[in-house]
């Protein structure tokens, strides 16, 4: 039984202390005891008959199903916050729907799909003139147009910037080190990955945590910078099971543990590199995750050629080219445009 059903004597200040506790525990060692407390925070309210409580329990619901890889539960999760949001006729609400399913095409390699969804969650936004969908489309919309190899447009140049300096500004600055690199700034994109390596203690634990470090860890594969990827891999590796999203799930860069295989072969450790990718090929293909899937693929390919077992790496190479060829990437380094 859950909690909810021994506290339905707390009324508000029960809602309000459930999602005070949630945002405190908003970081990726507590995903399970988010889960939980949603899970209460939805029964609470629906006990005090506090519909827009409910809401907001469903909108941690969806958070904690997609940090934990449940993207059958979060979809539903997503469906029946969505279908709360309209009877509610809340559009502070309404429009985390498009920007969640967004993400989930984004996840596939649908950026067509994914950019029209977008630019729905972005109208909504507008009409609700909630400044934190504003900031949270400007990024879906980036990571998109990245993705789709067209770069940054001028004004989300300048949001790159100013989220550099930011309290969030070590996640901005590792995707800049990306962006460096697709660009073929390879030394700044080095250079951005060390700077930011040296400094992991100063990062902020919390719920862009996981997205910083992993895209450190592509962005240490990418440069071949072994120090930094020693000071990243046992940070990384207790999230192994876990995806890595940011924010309110605005983008998700699928399994975790691709940039563990990818740190591990940084640091020469093919046996540990081959373990971490073949388990990042089986979540992301499960979760049709096919960008990450095929970039699994392709850095596996690389490390069993080095282990001279070519006959195994033959077919996963073609696997993964066939996919980047069908969602428009060319591997392995252009996989970076996904993260």
């Amino acid at each position: 039984m859950r909690r909810a059903a021994h506290r339905r004597a707390g009324g508000r200040a029960l809602l309000e202390a459930l999602n005070a506790r949630h945002v405190a525990l908003w970081n990726p060692r507590h995903v399970e005891e988010r889960l939980a407390i949603a899970d209460e925070l939805i029964d609470a309210a629906r006990a005090a008959g506090d519909r827009e409580a409910e809401l907001q329990g469903l909108n941690w619901r969806v958070v904690d199903l997609l940090e934990s890889g449940d993207l059958a539960s979060a979809r539903d999760a997503i469906d029946a916050h969505g279908r709360l949001a309209d009877e509610l006729r809340l559009l502070a609400y309404a429009w985390y729907r498009p920007m969640w399913l967004a993400m989930l095409a984004q996840l596939r390699g649908r950026l067509e799909e994914a950019a029209k969804l977008a630019a729905e969650g972005a109208r909504i936004g507008r009409a609700a003139n909630d400044e934190n969908a504003k900031l949270l489309f400007a990024v879906q919309a980036g990571s998109i147009r990245f993705a789709q190899g067209r770069g940054l447009s001028p004004e989300q140049h300048a949001a790159l910037e100013a989220g550099a300096r930011s309290h969030a500004g070590a996640a901005w600055r590792a995707w800049k080190a990306l962006i460096a690199f697709d660009g073929g700034d390879t030394r700044g994109a080095a250079r951005l990955v060390a700077d930011e390596a040296a400094r992991l203690d100063a990062v902020p634990f919390d719920a862009n945590w996981l997205y910083t470090v992993t895209t450190l860890g592509l962005g240490a594969w990418l440069v071949q910078d072994a120090v930094a990827a020693s000071a990243l891999y046992p940070r990384v590796l207790p999230y192994a099971d876990r995806l890595a999203l940011t924010g309110r799930g605005t983008y998700c860069t699928g399994s975790v543990a691709l940039p563990l295989g990818m740190l591990a072969a940084t640091m020469g450790d093919d046996e540990t590199a081959a373990h971490h990718l073949d388990s990042s090929i089986r979540i992301n293909d499960s979760l049709g995750a096919r960008p990450f899937a095929a970039a699994g693929r392709h850095v596996l390919a690389d490390v069993l050629e080095r282990r001279g077992e070519d006959a195994r790496a033959a077919p996963l190479r073609s696997q993964a080219l066939a996919v980047g060829r069908e969602v428009g990437i060319t591997l392995p380094l252009q996989v970076a445009r996904y993260y």
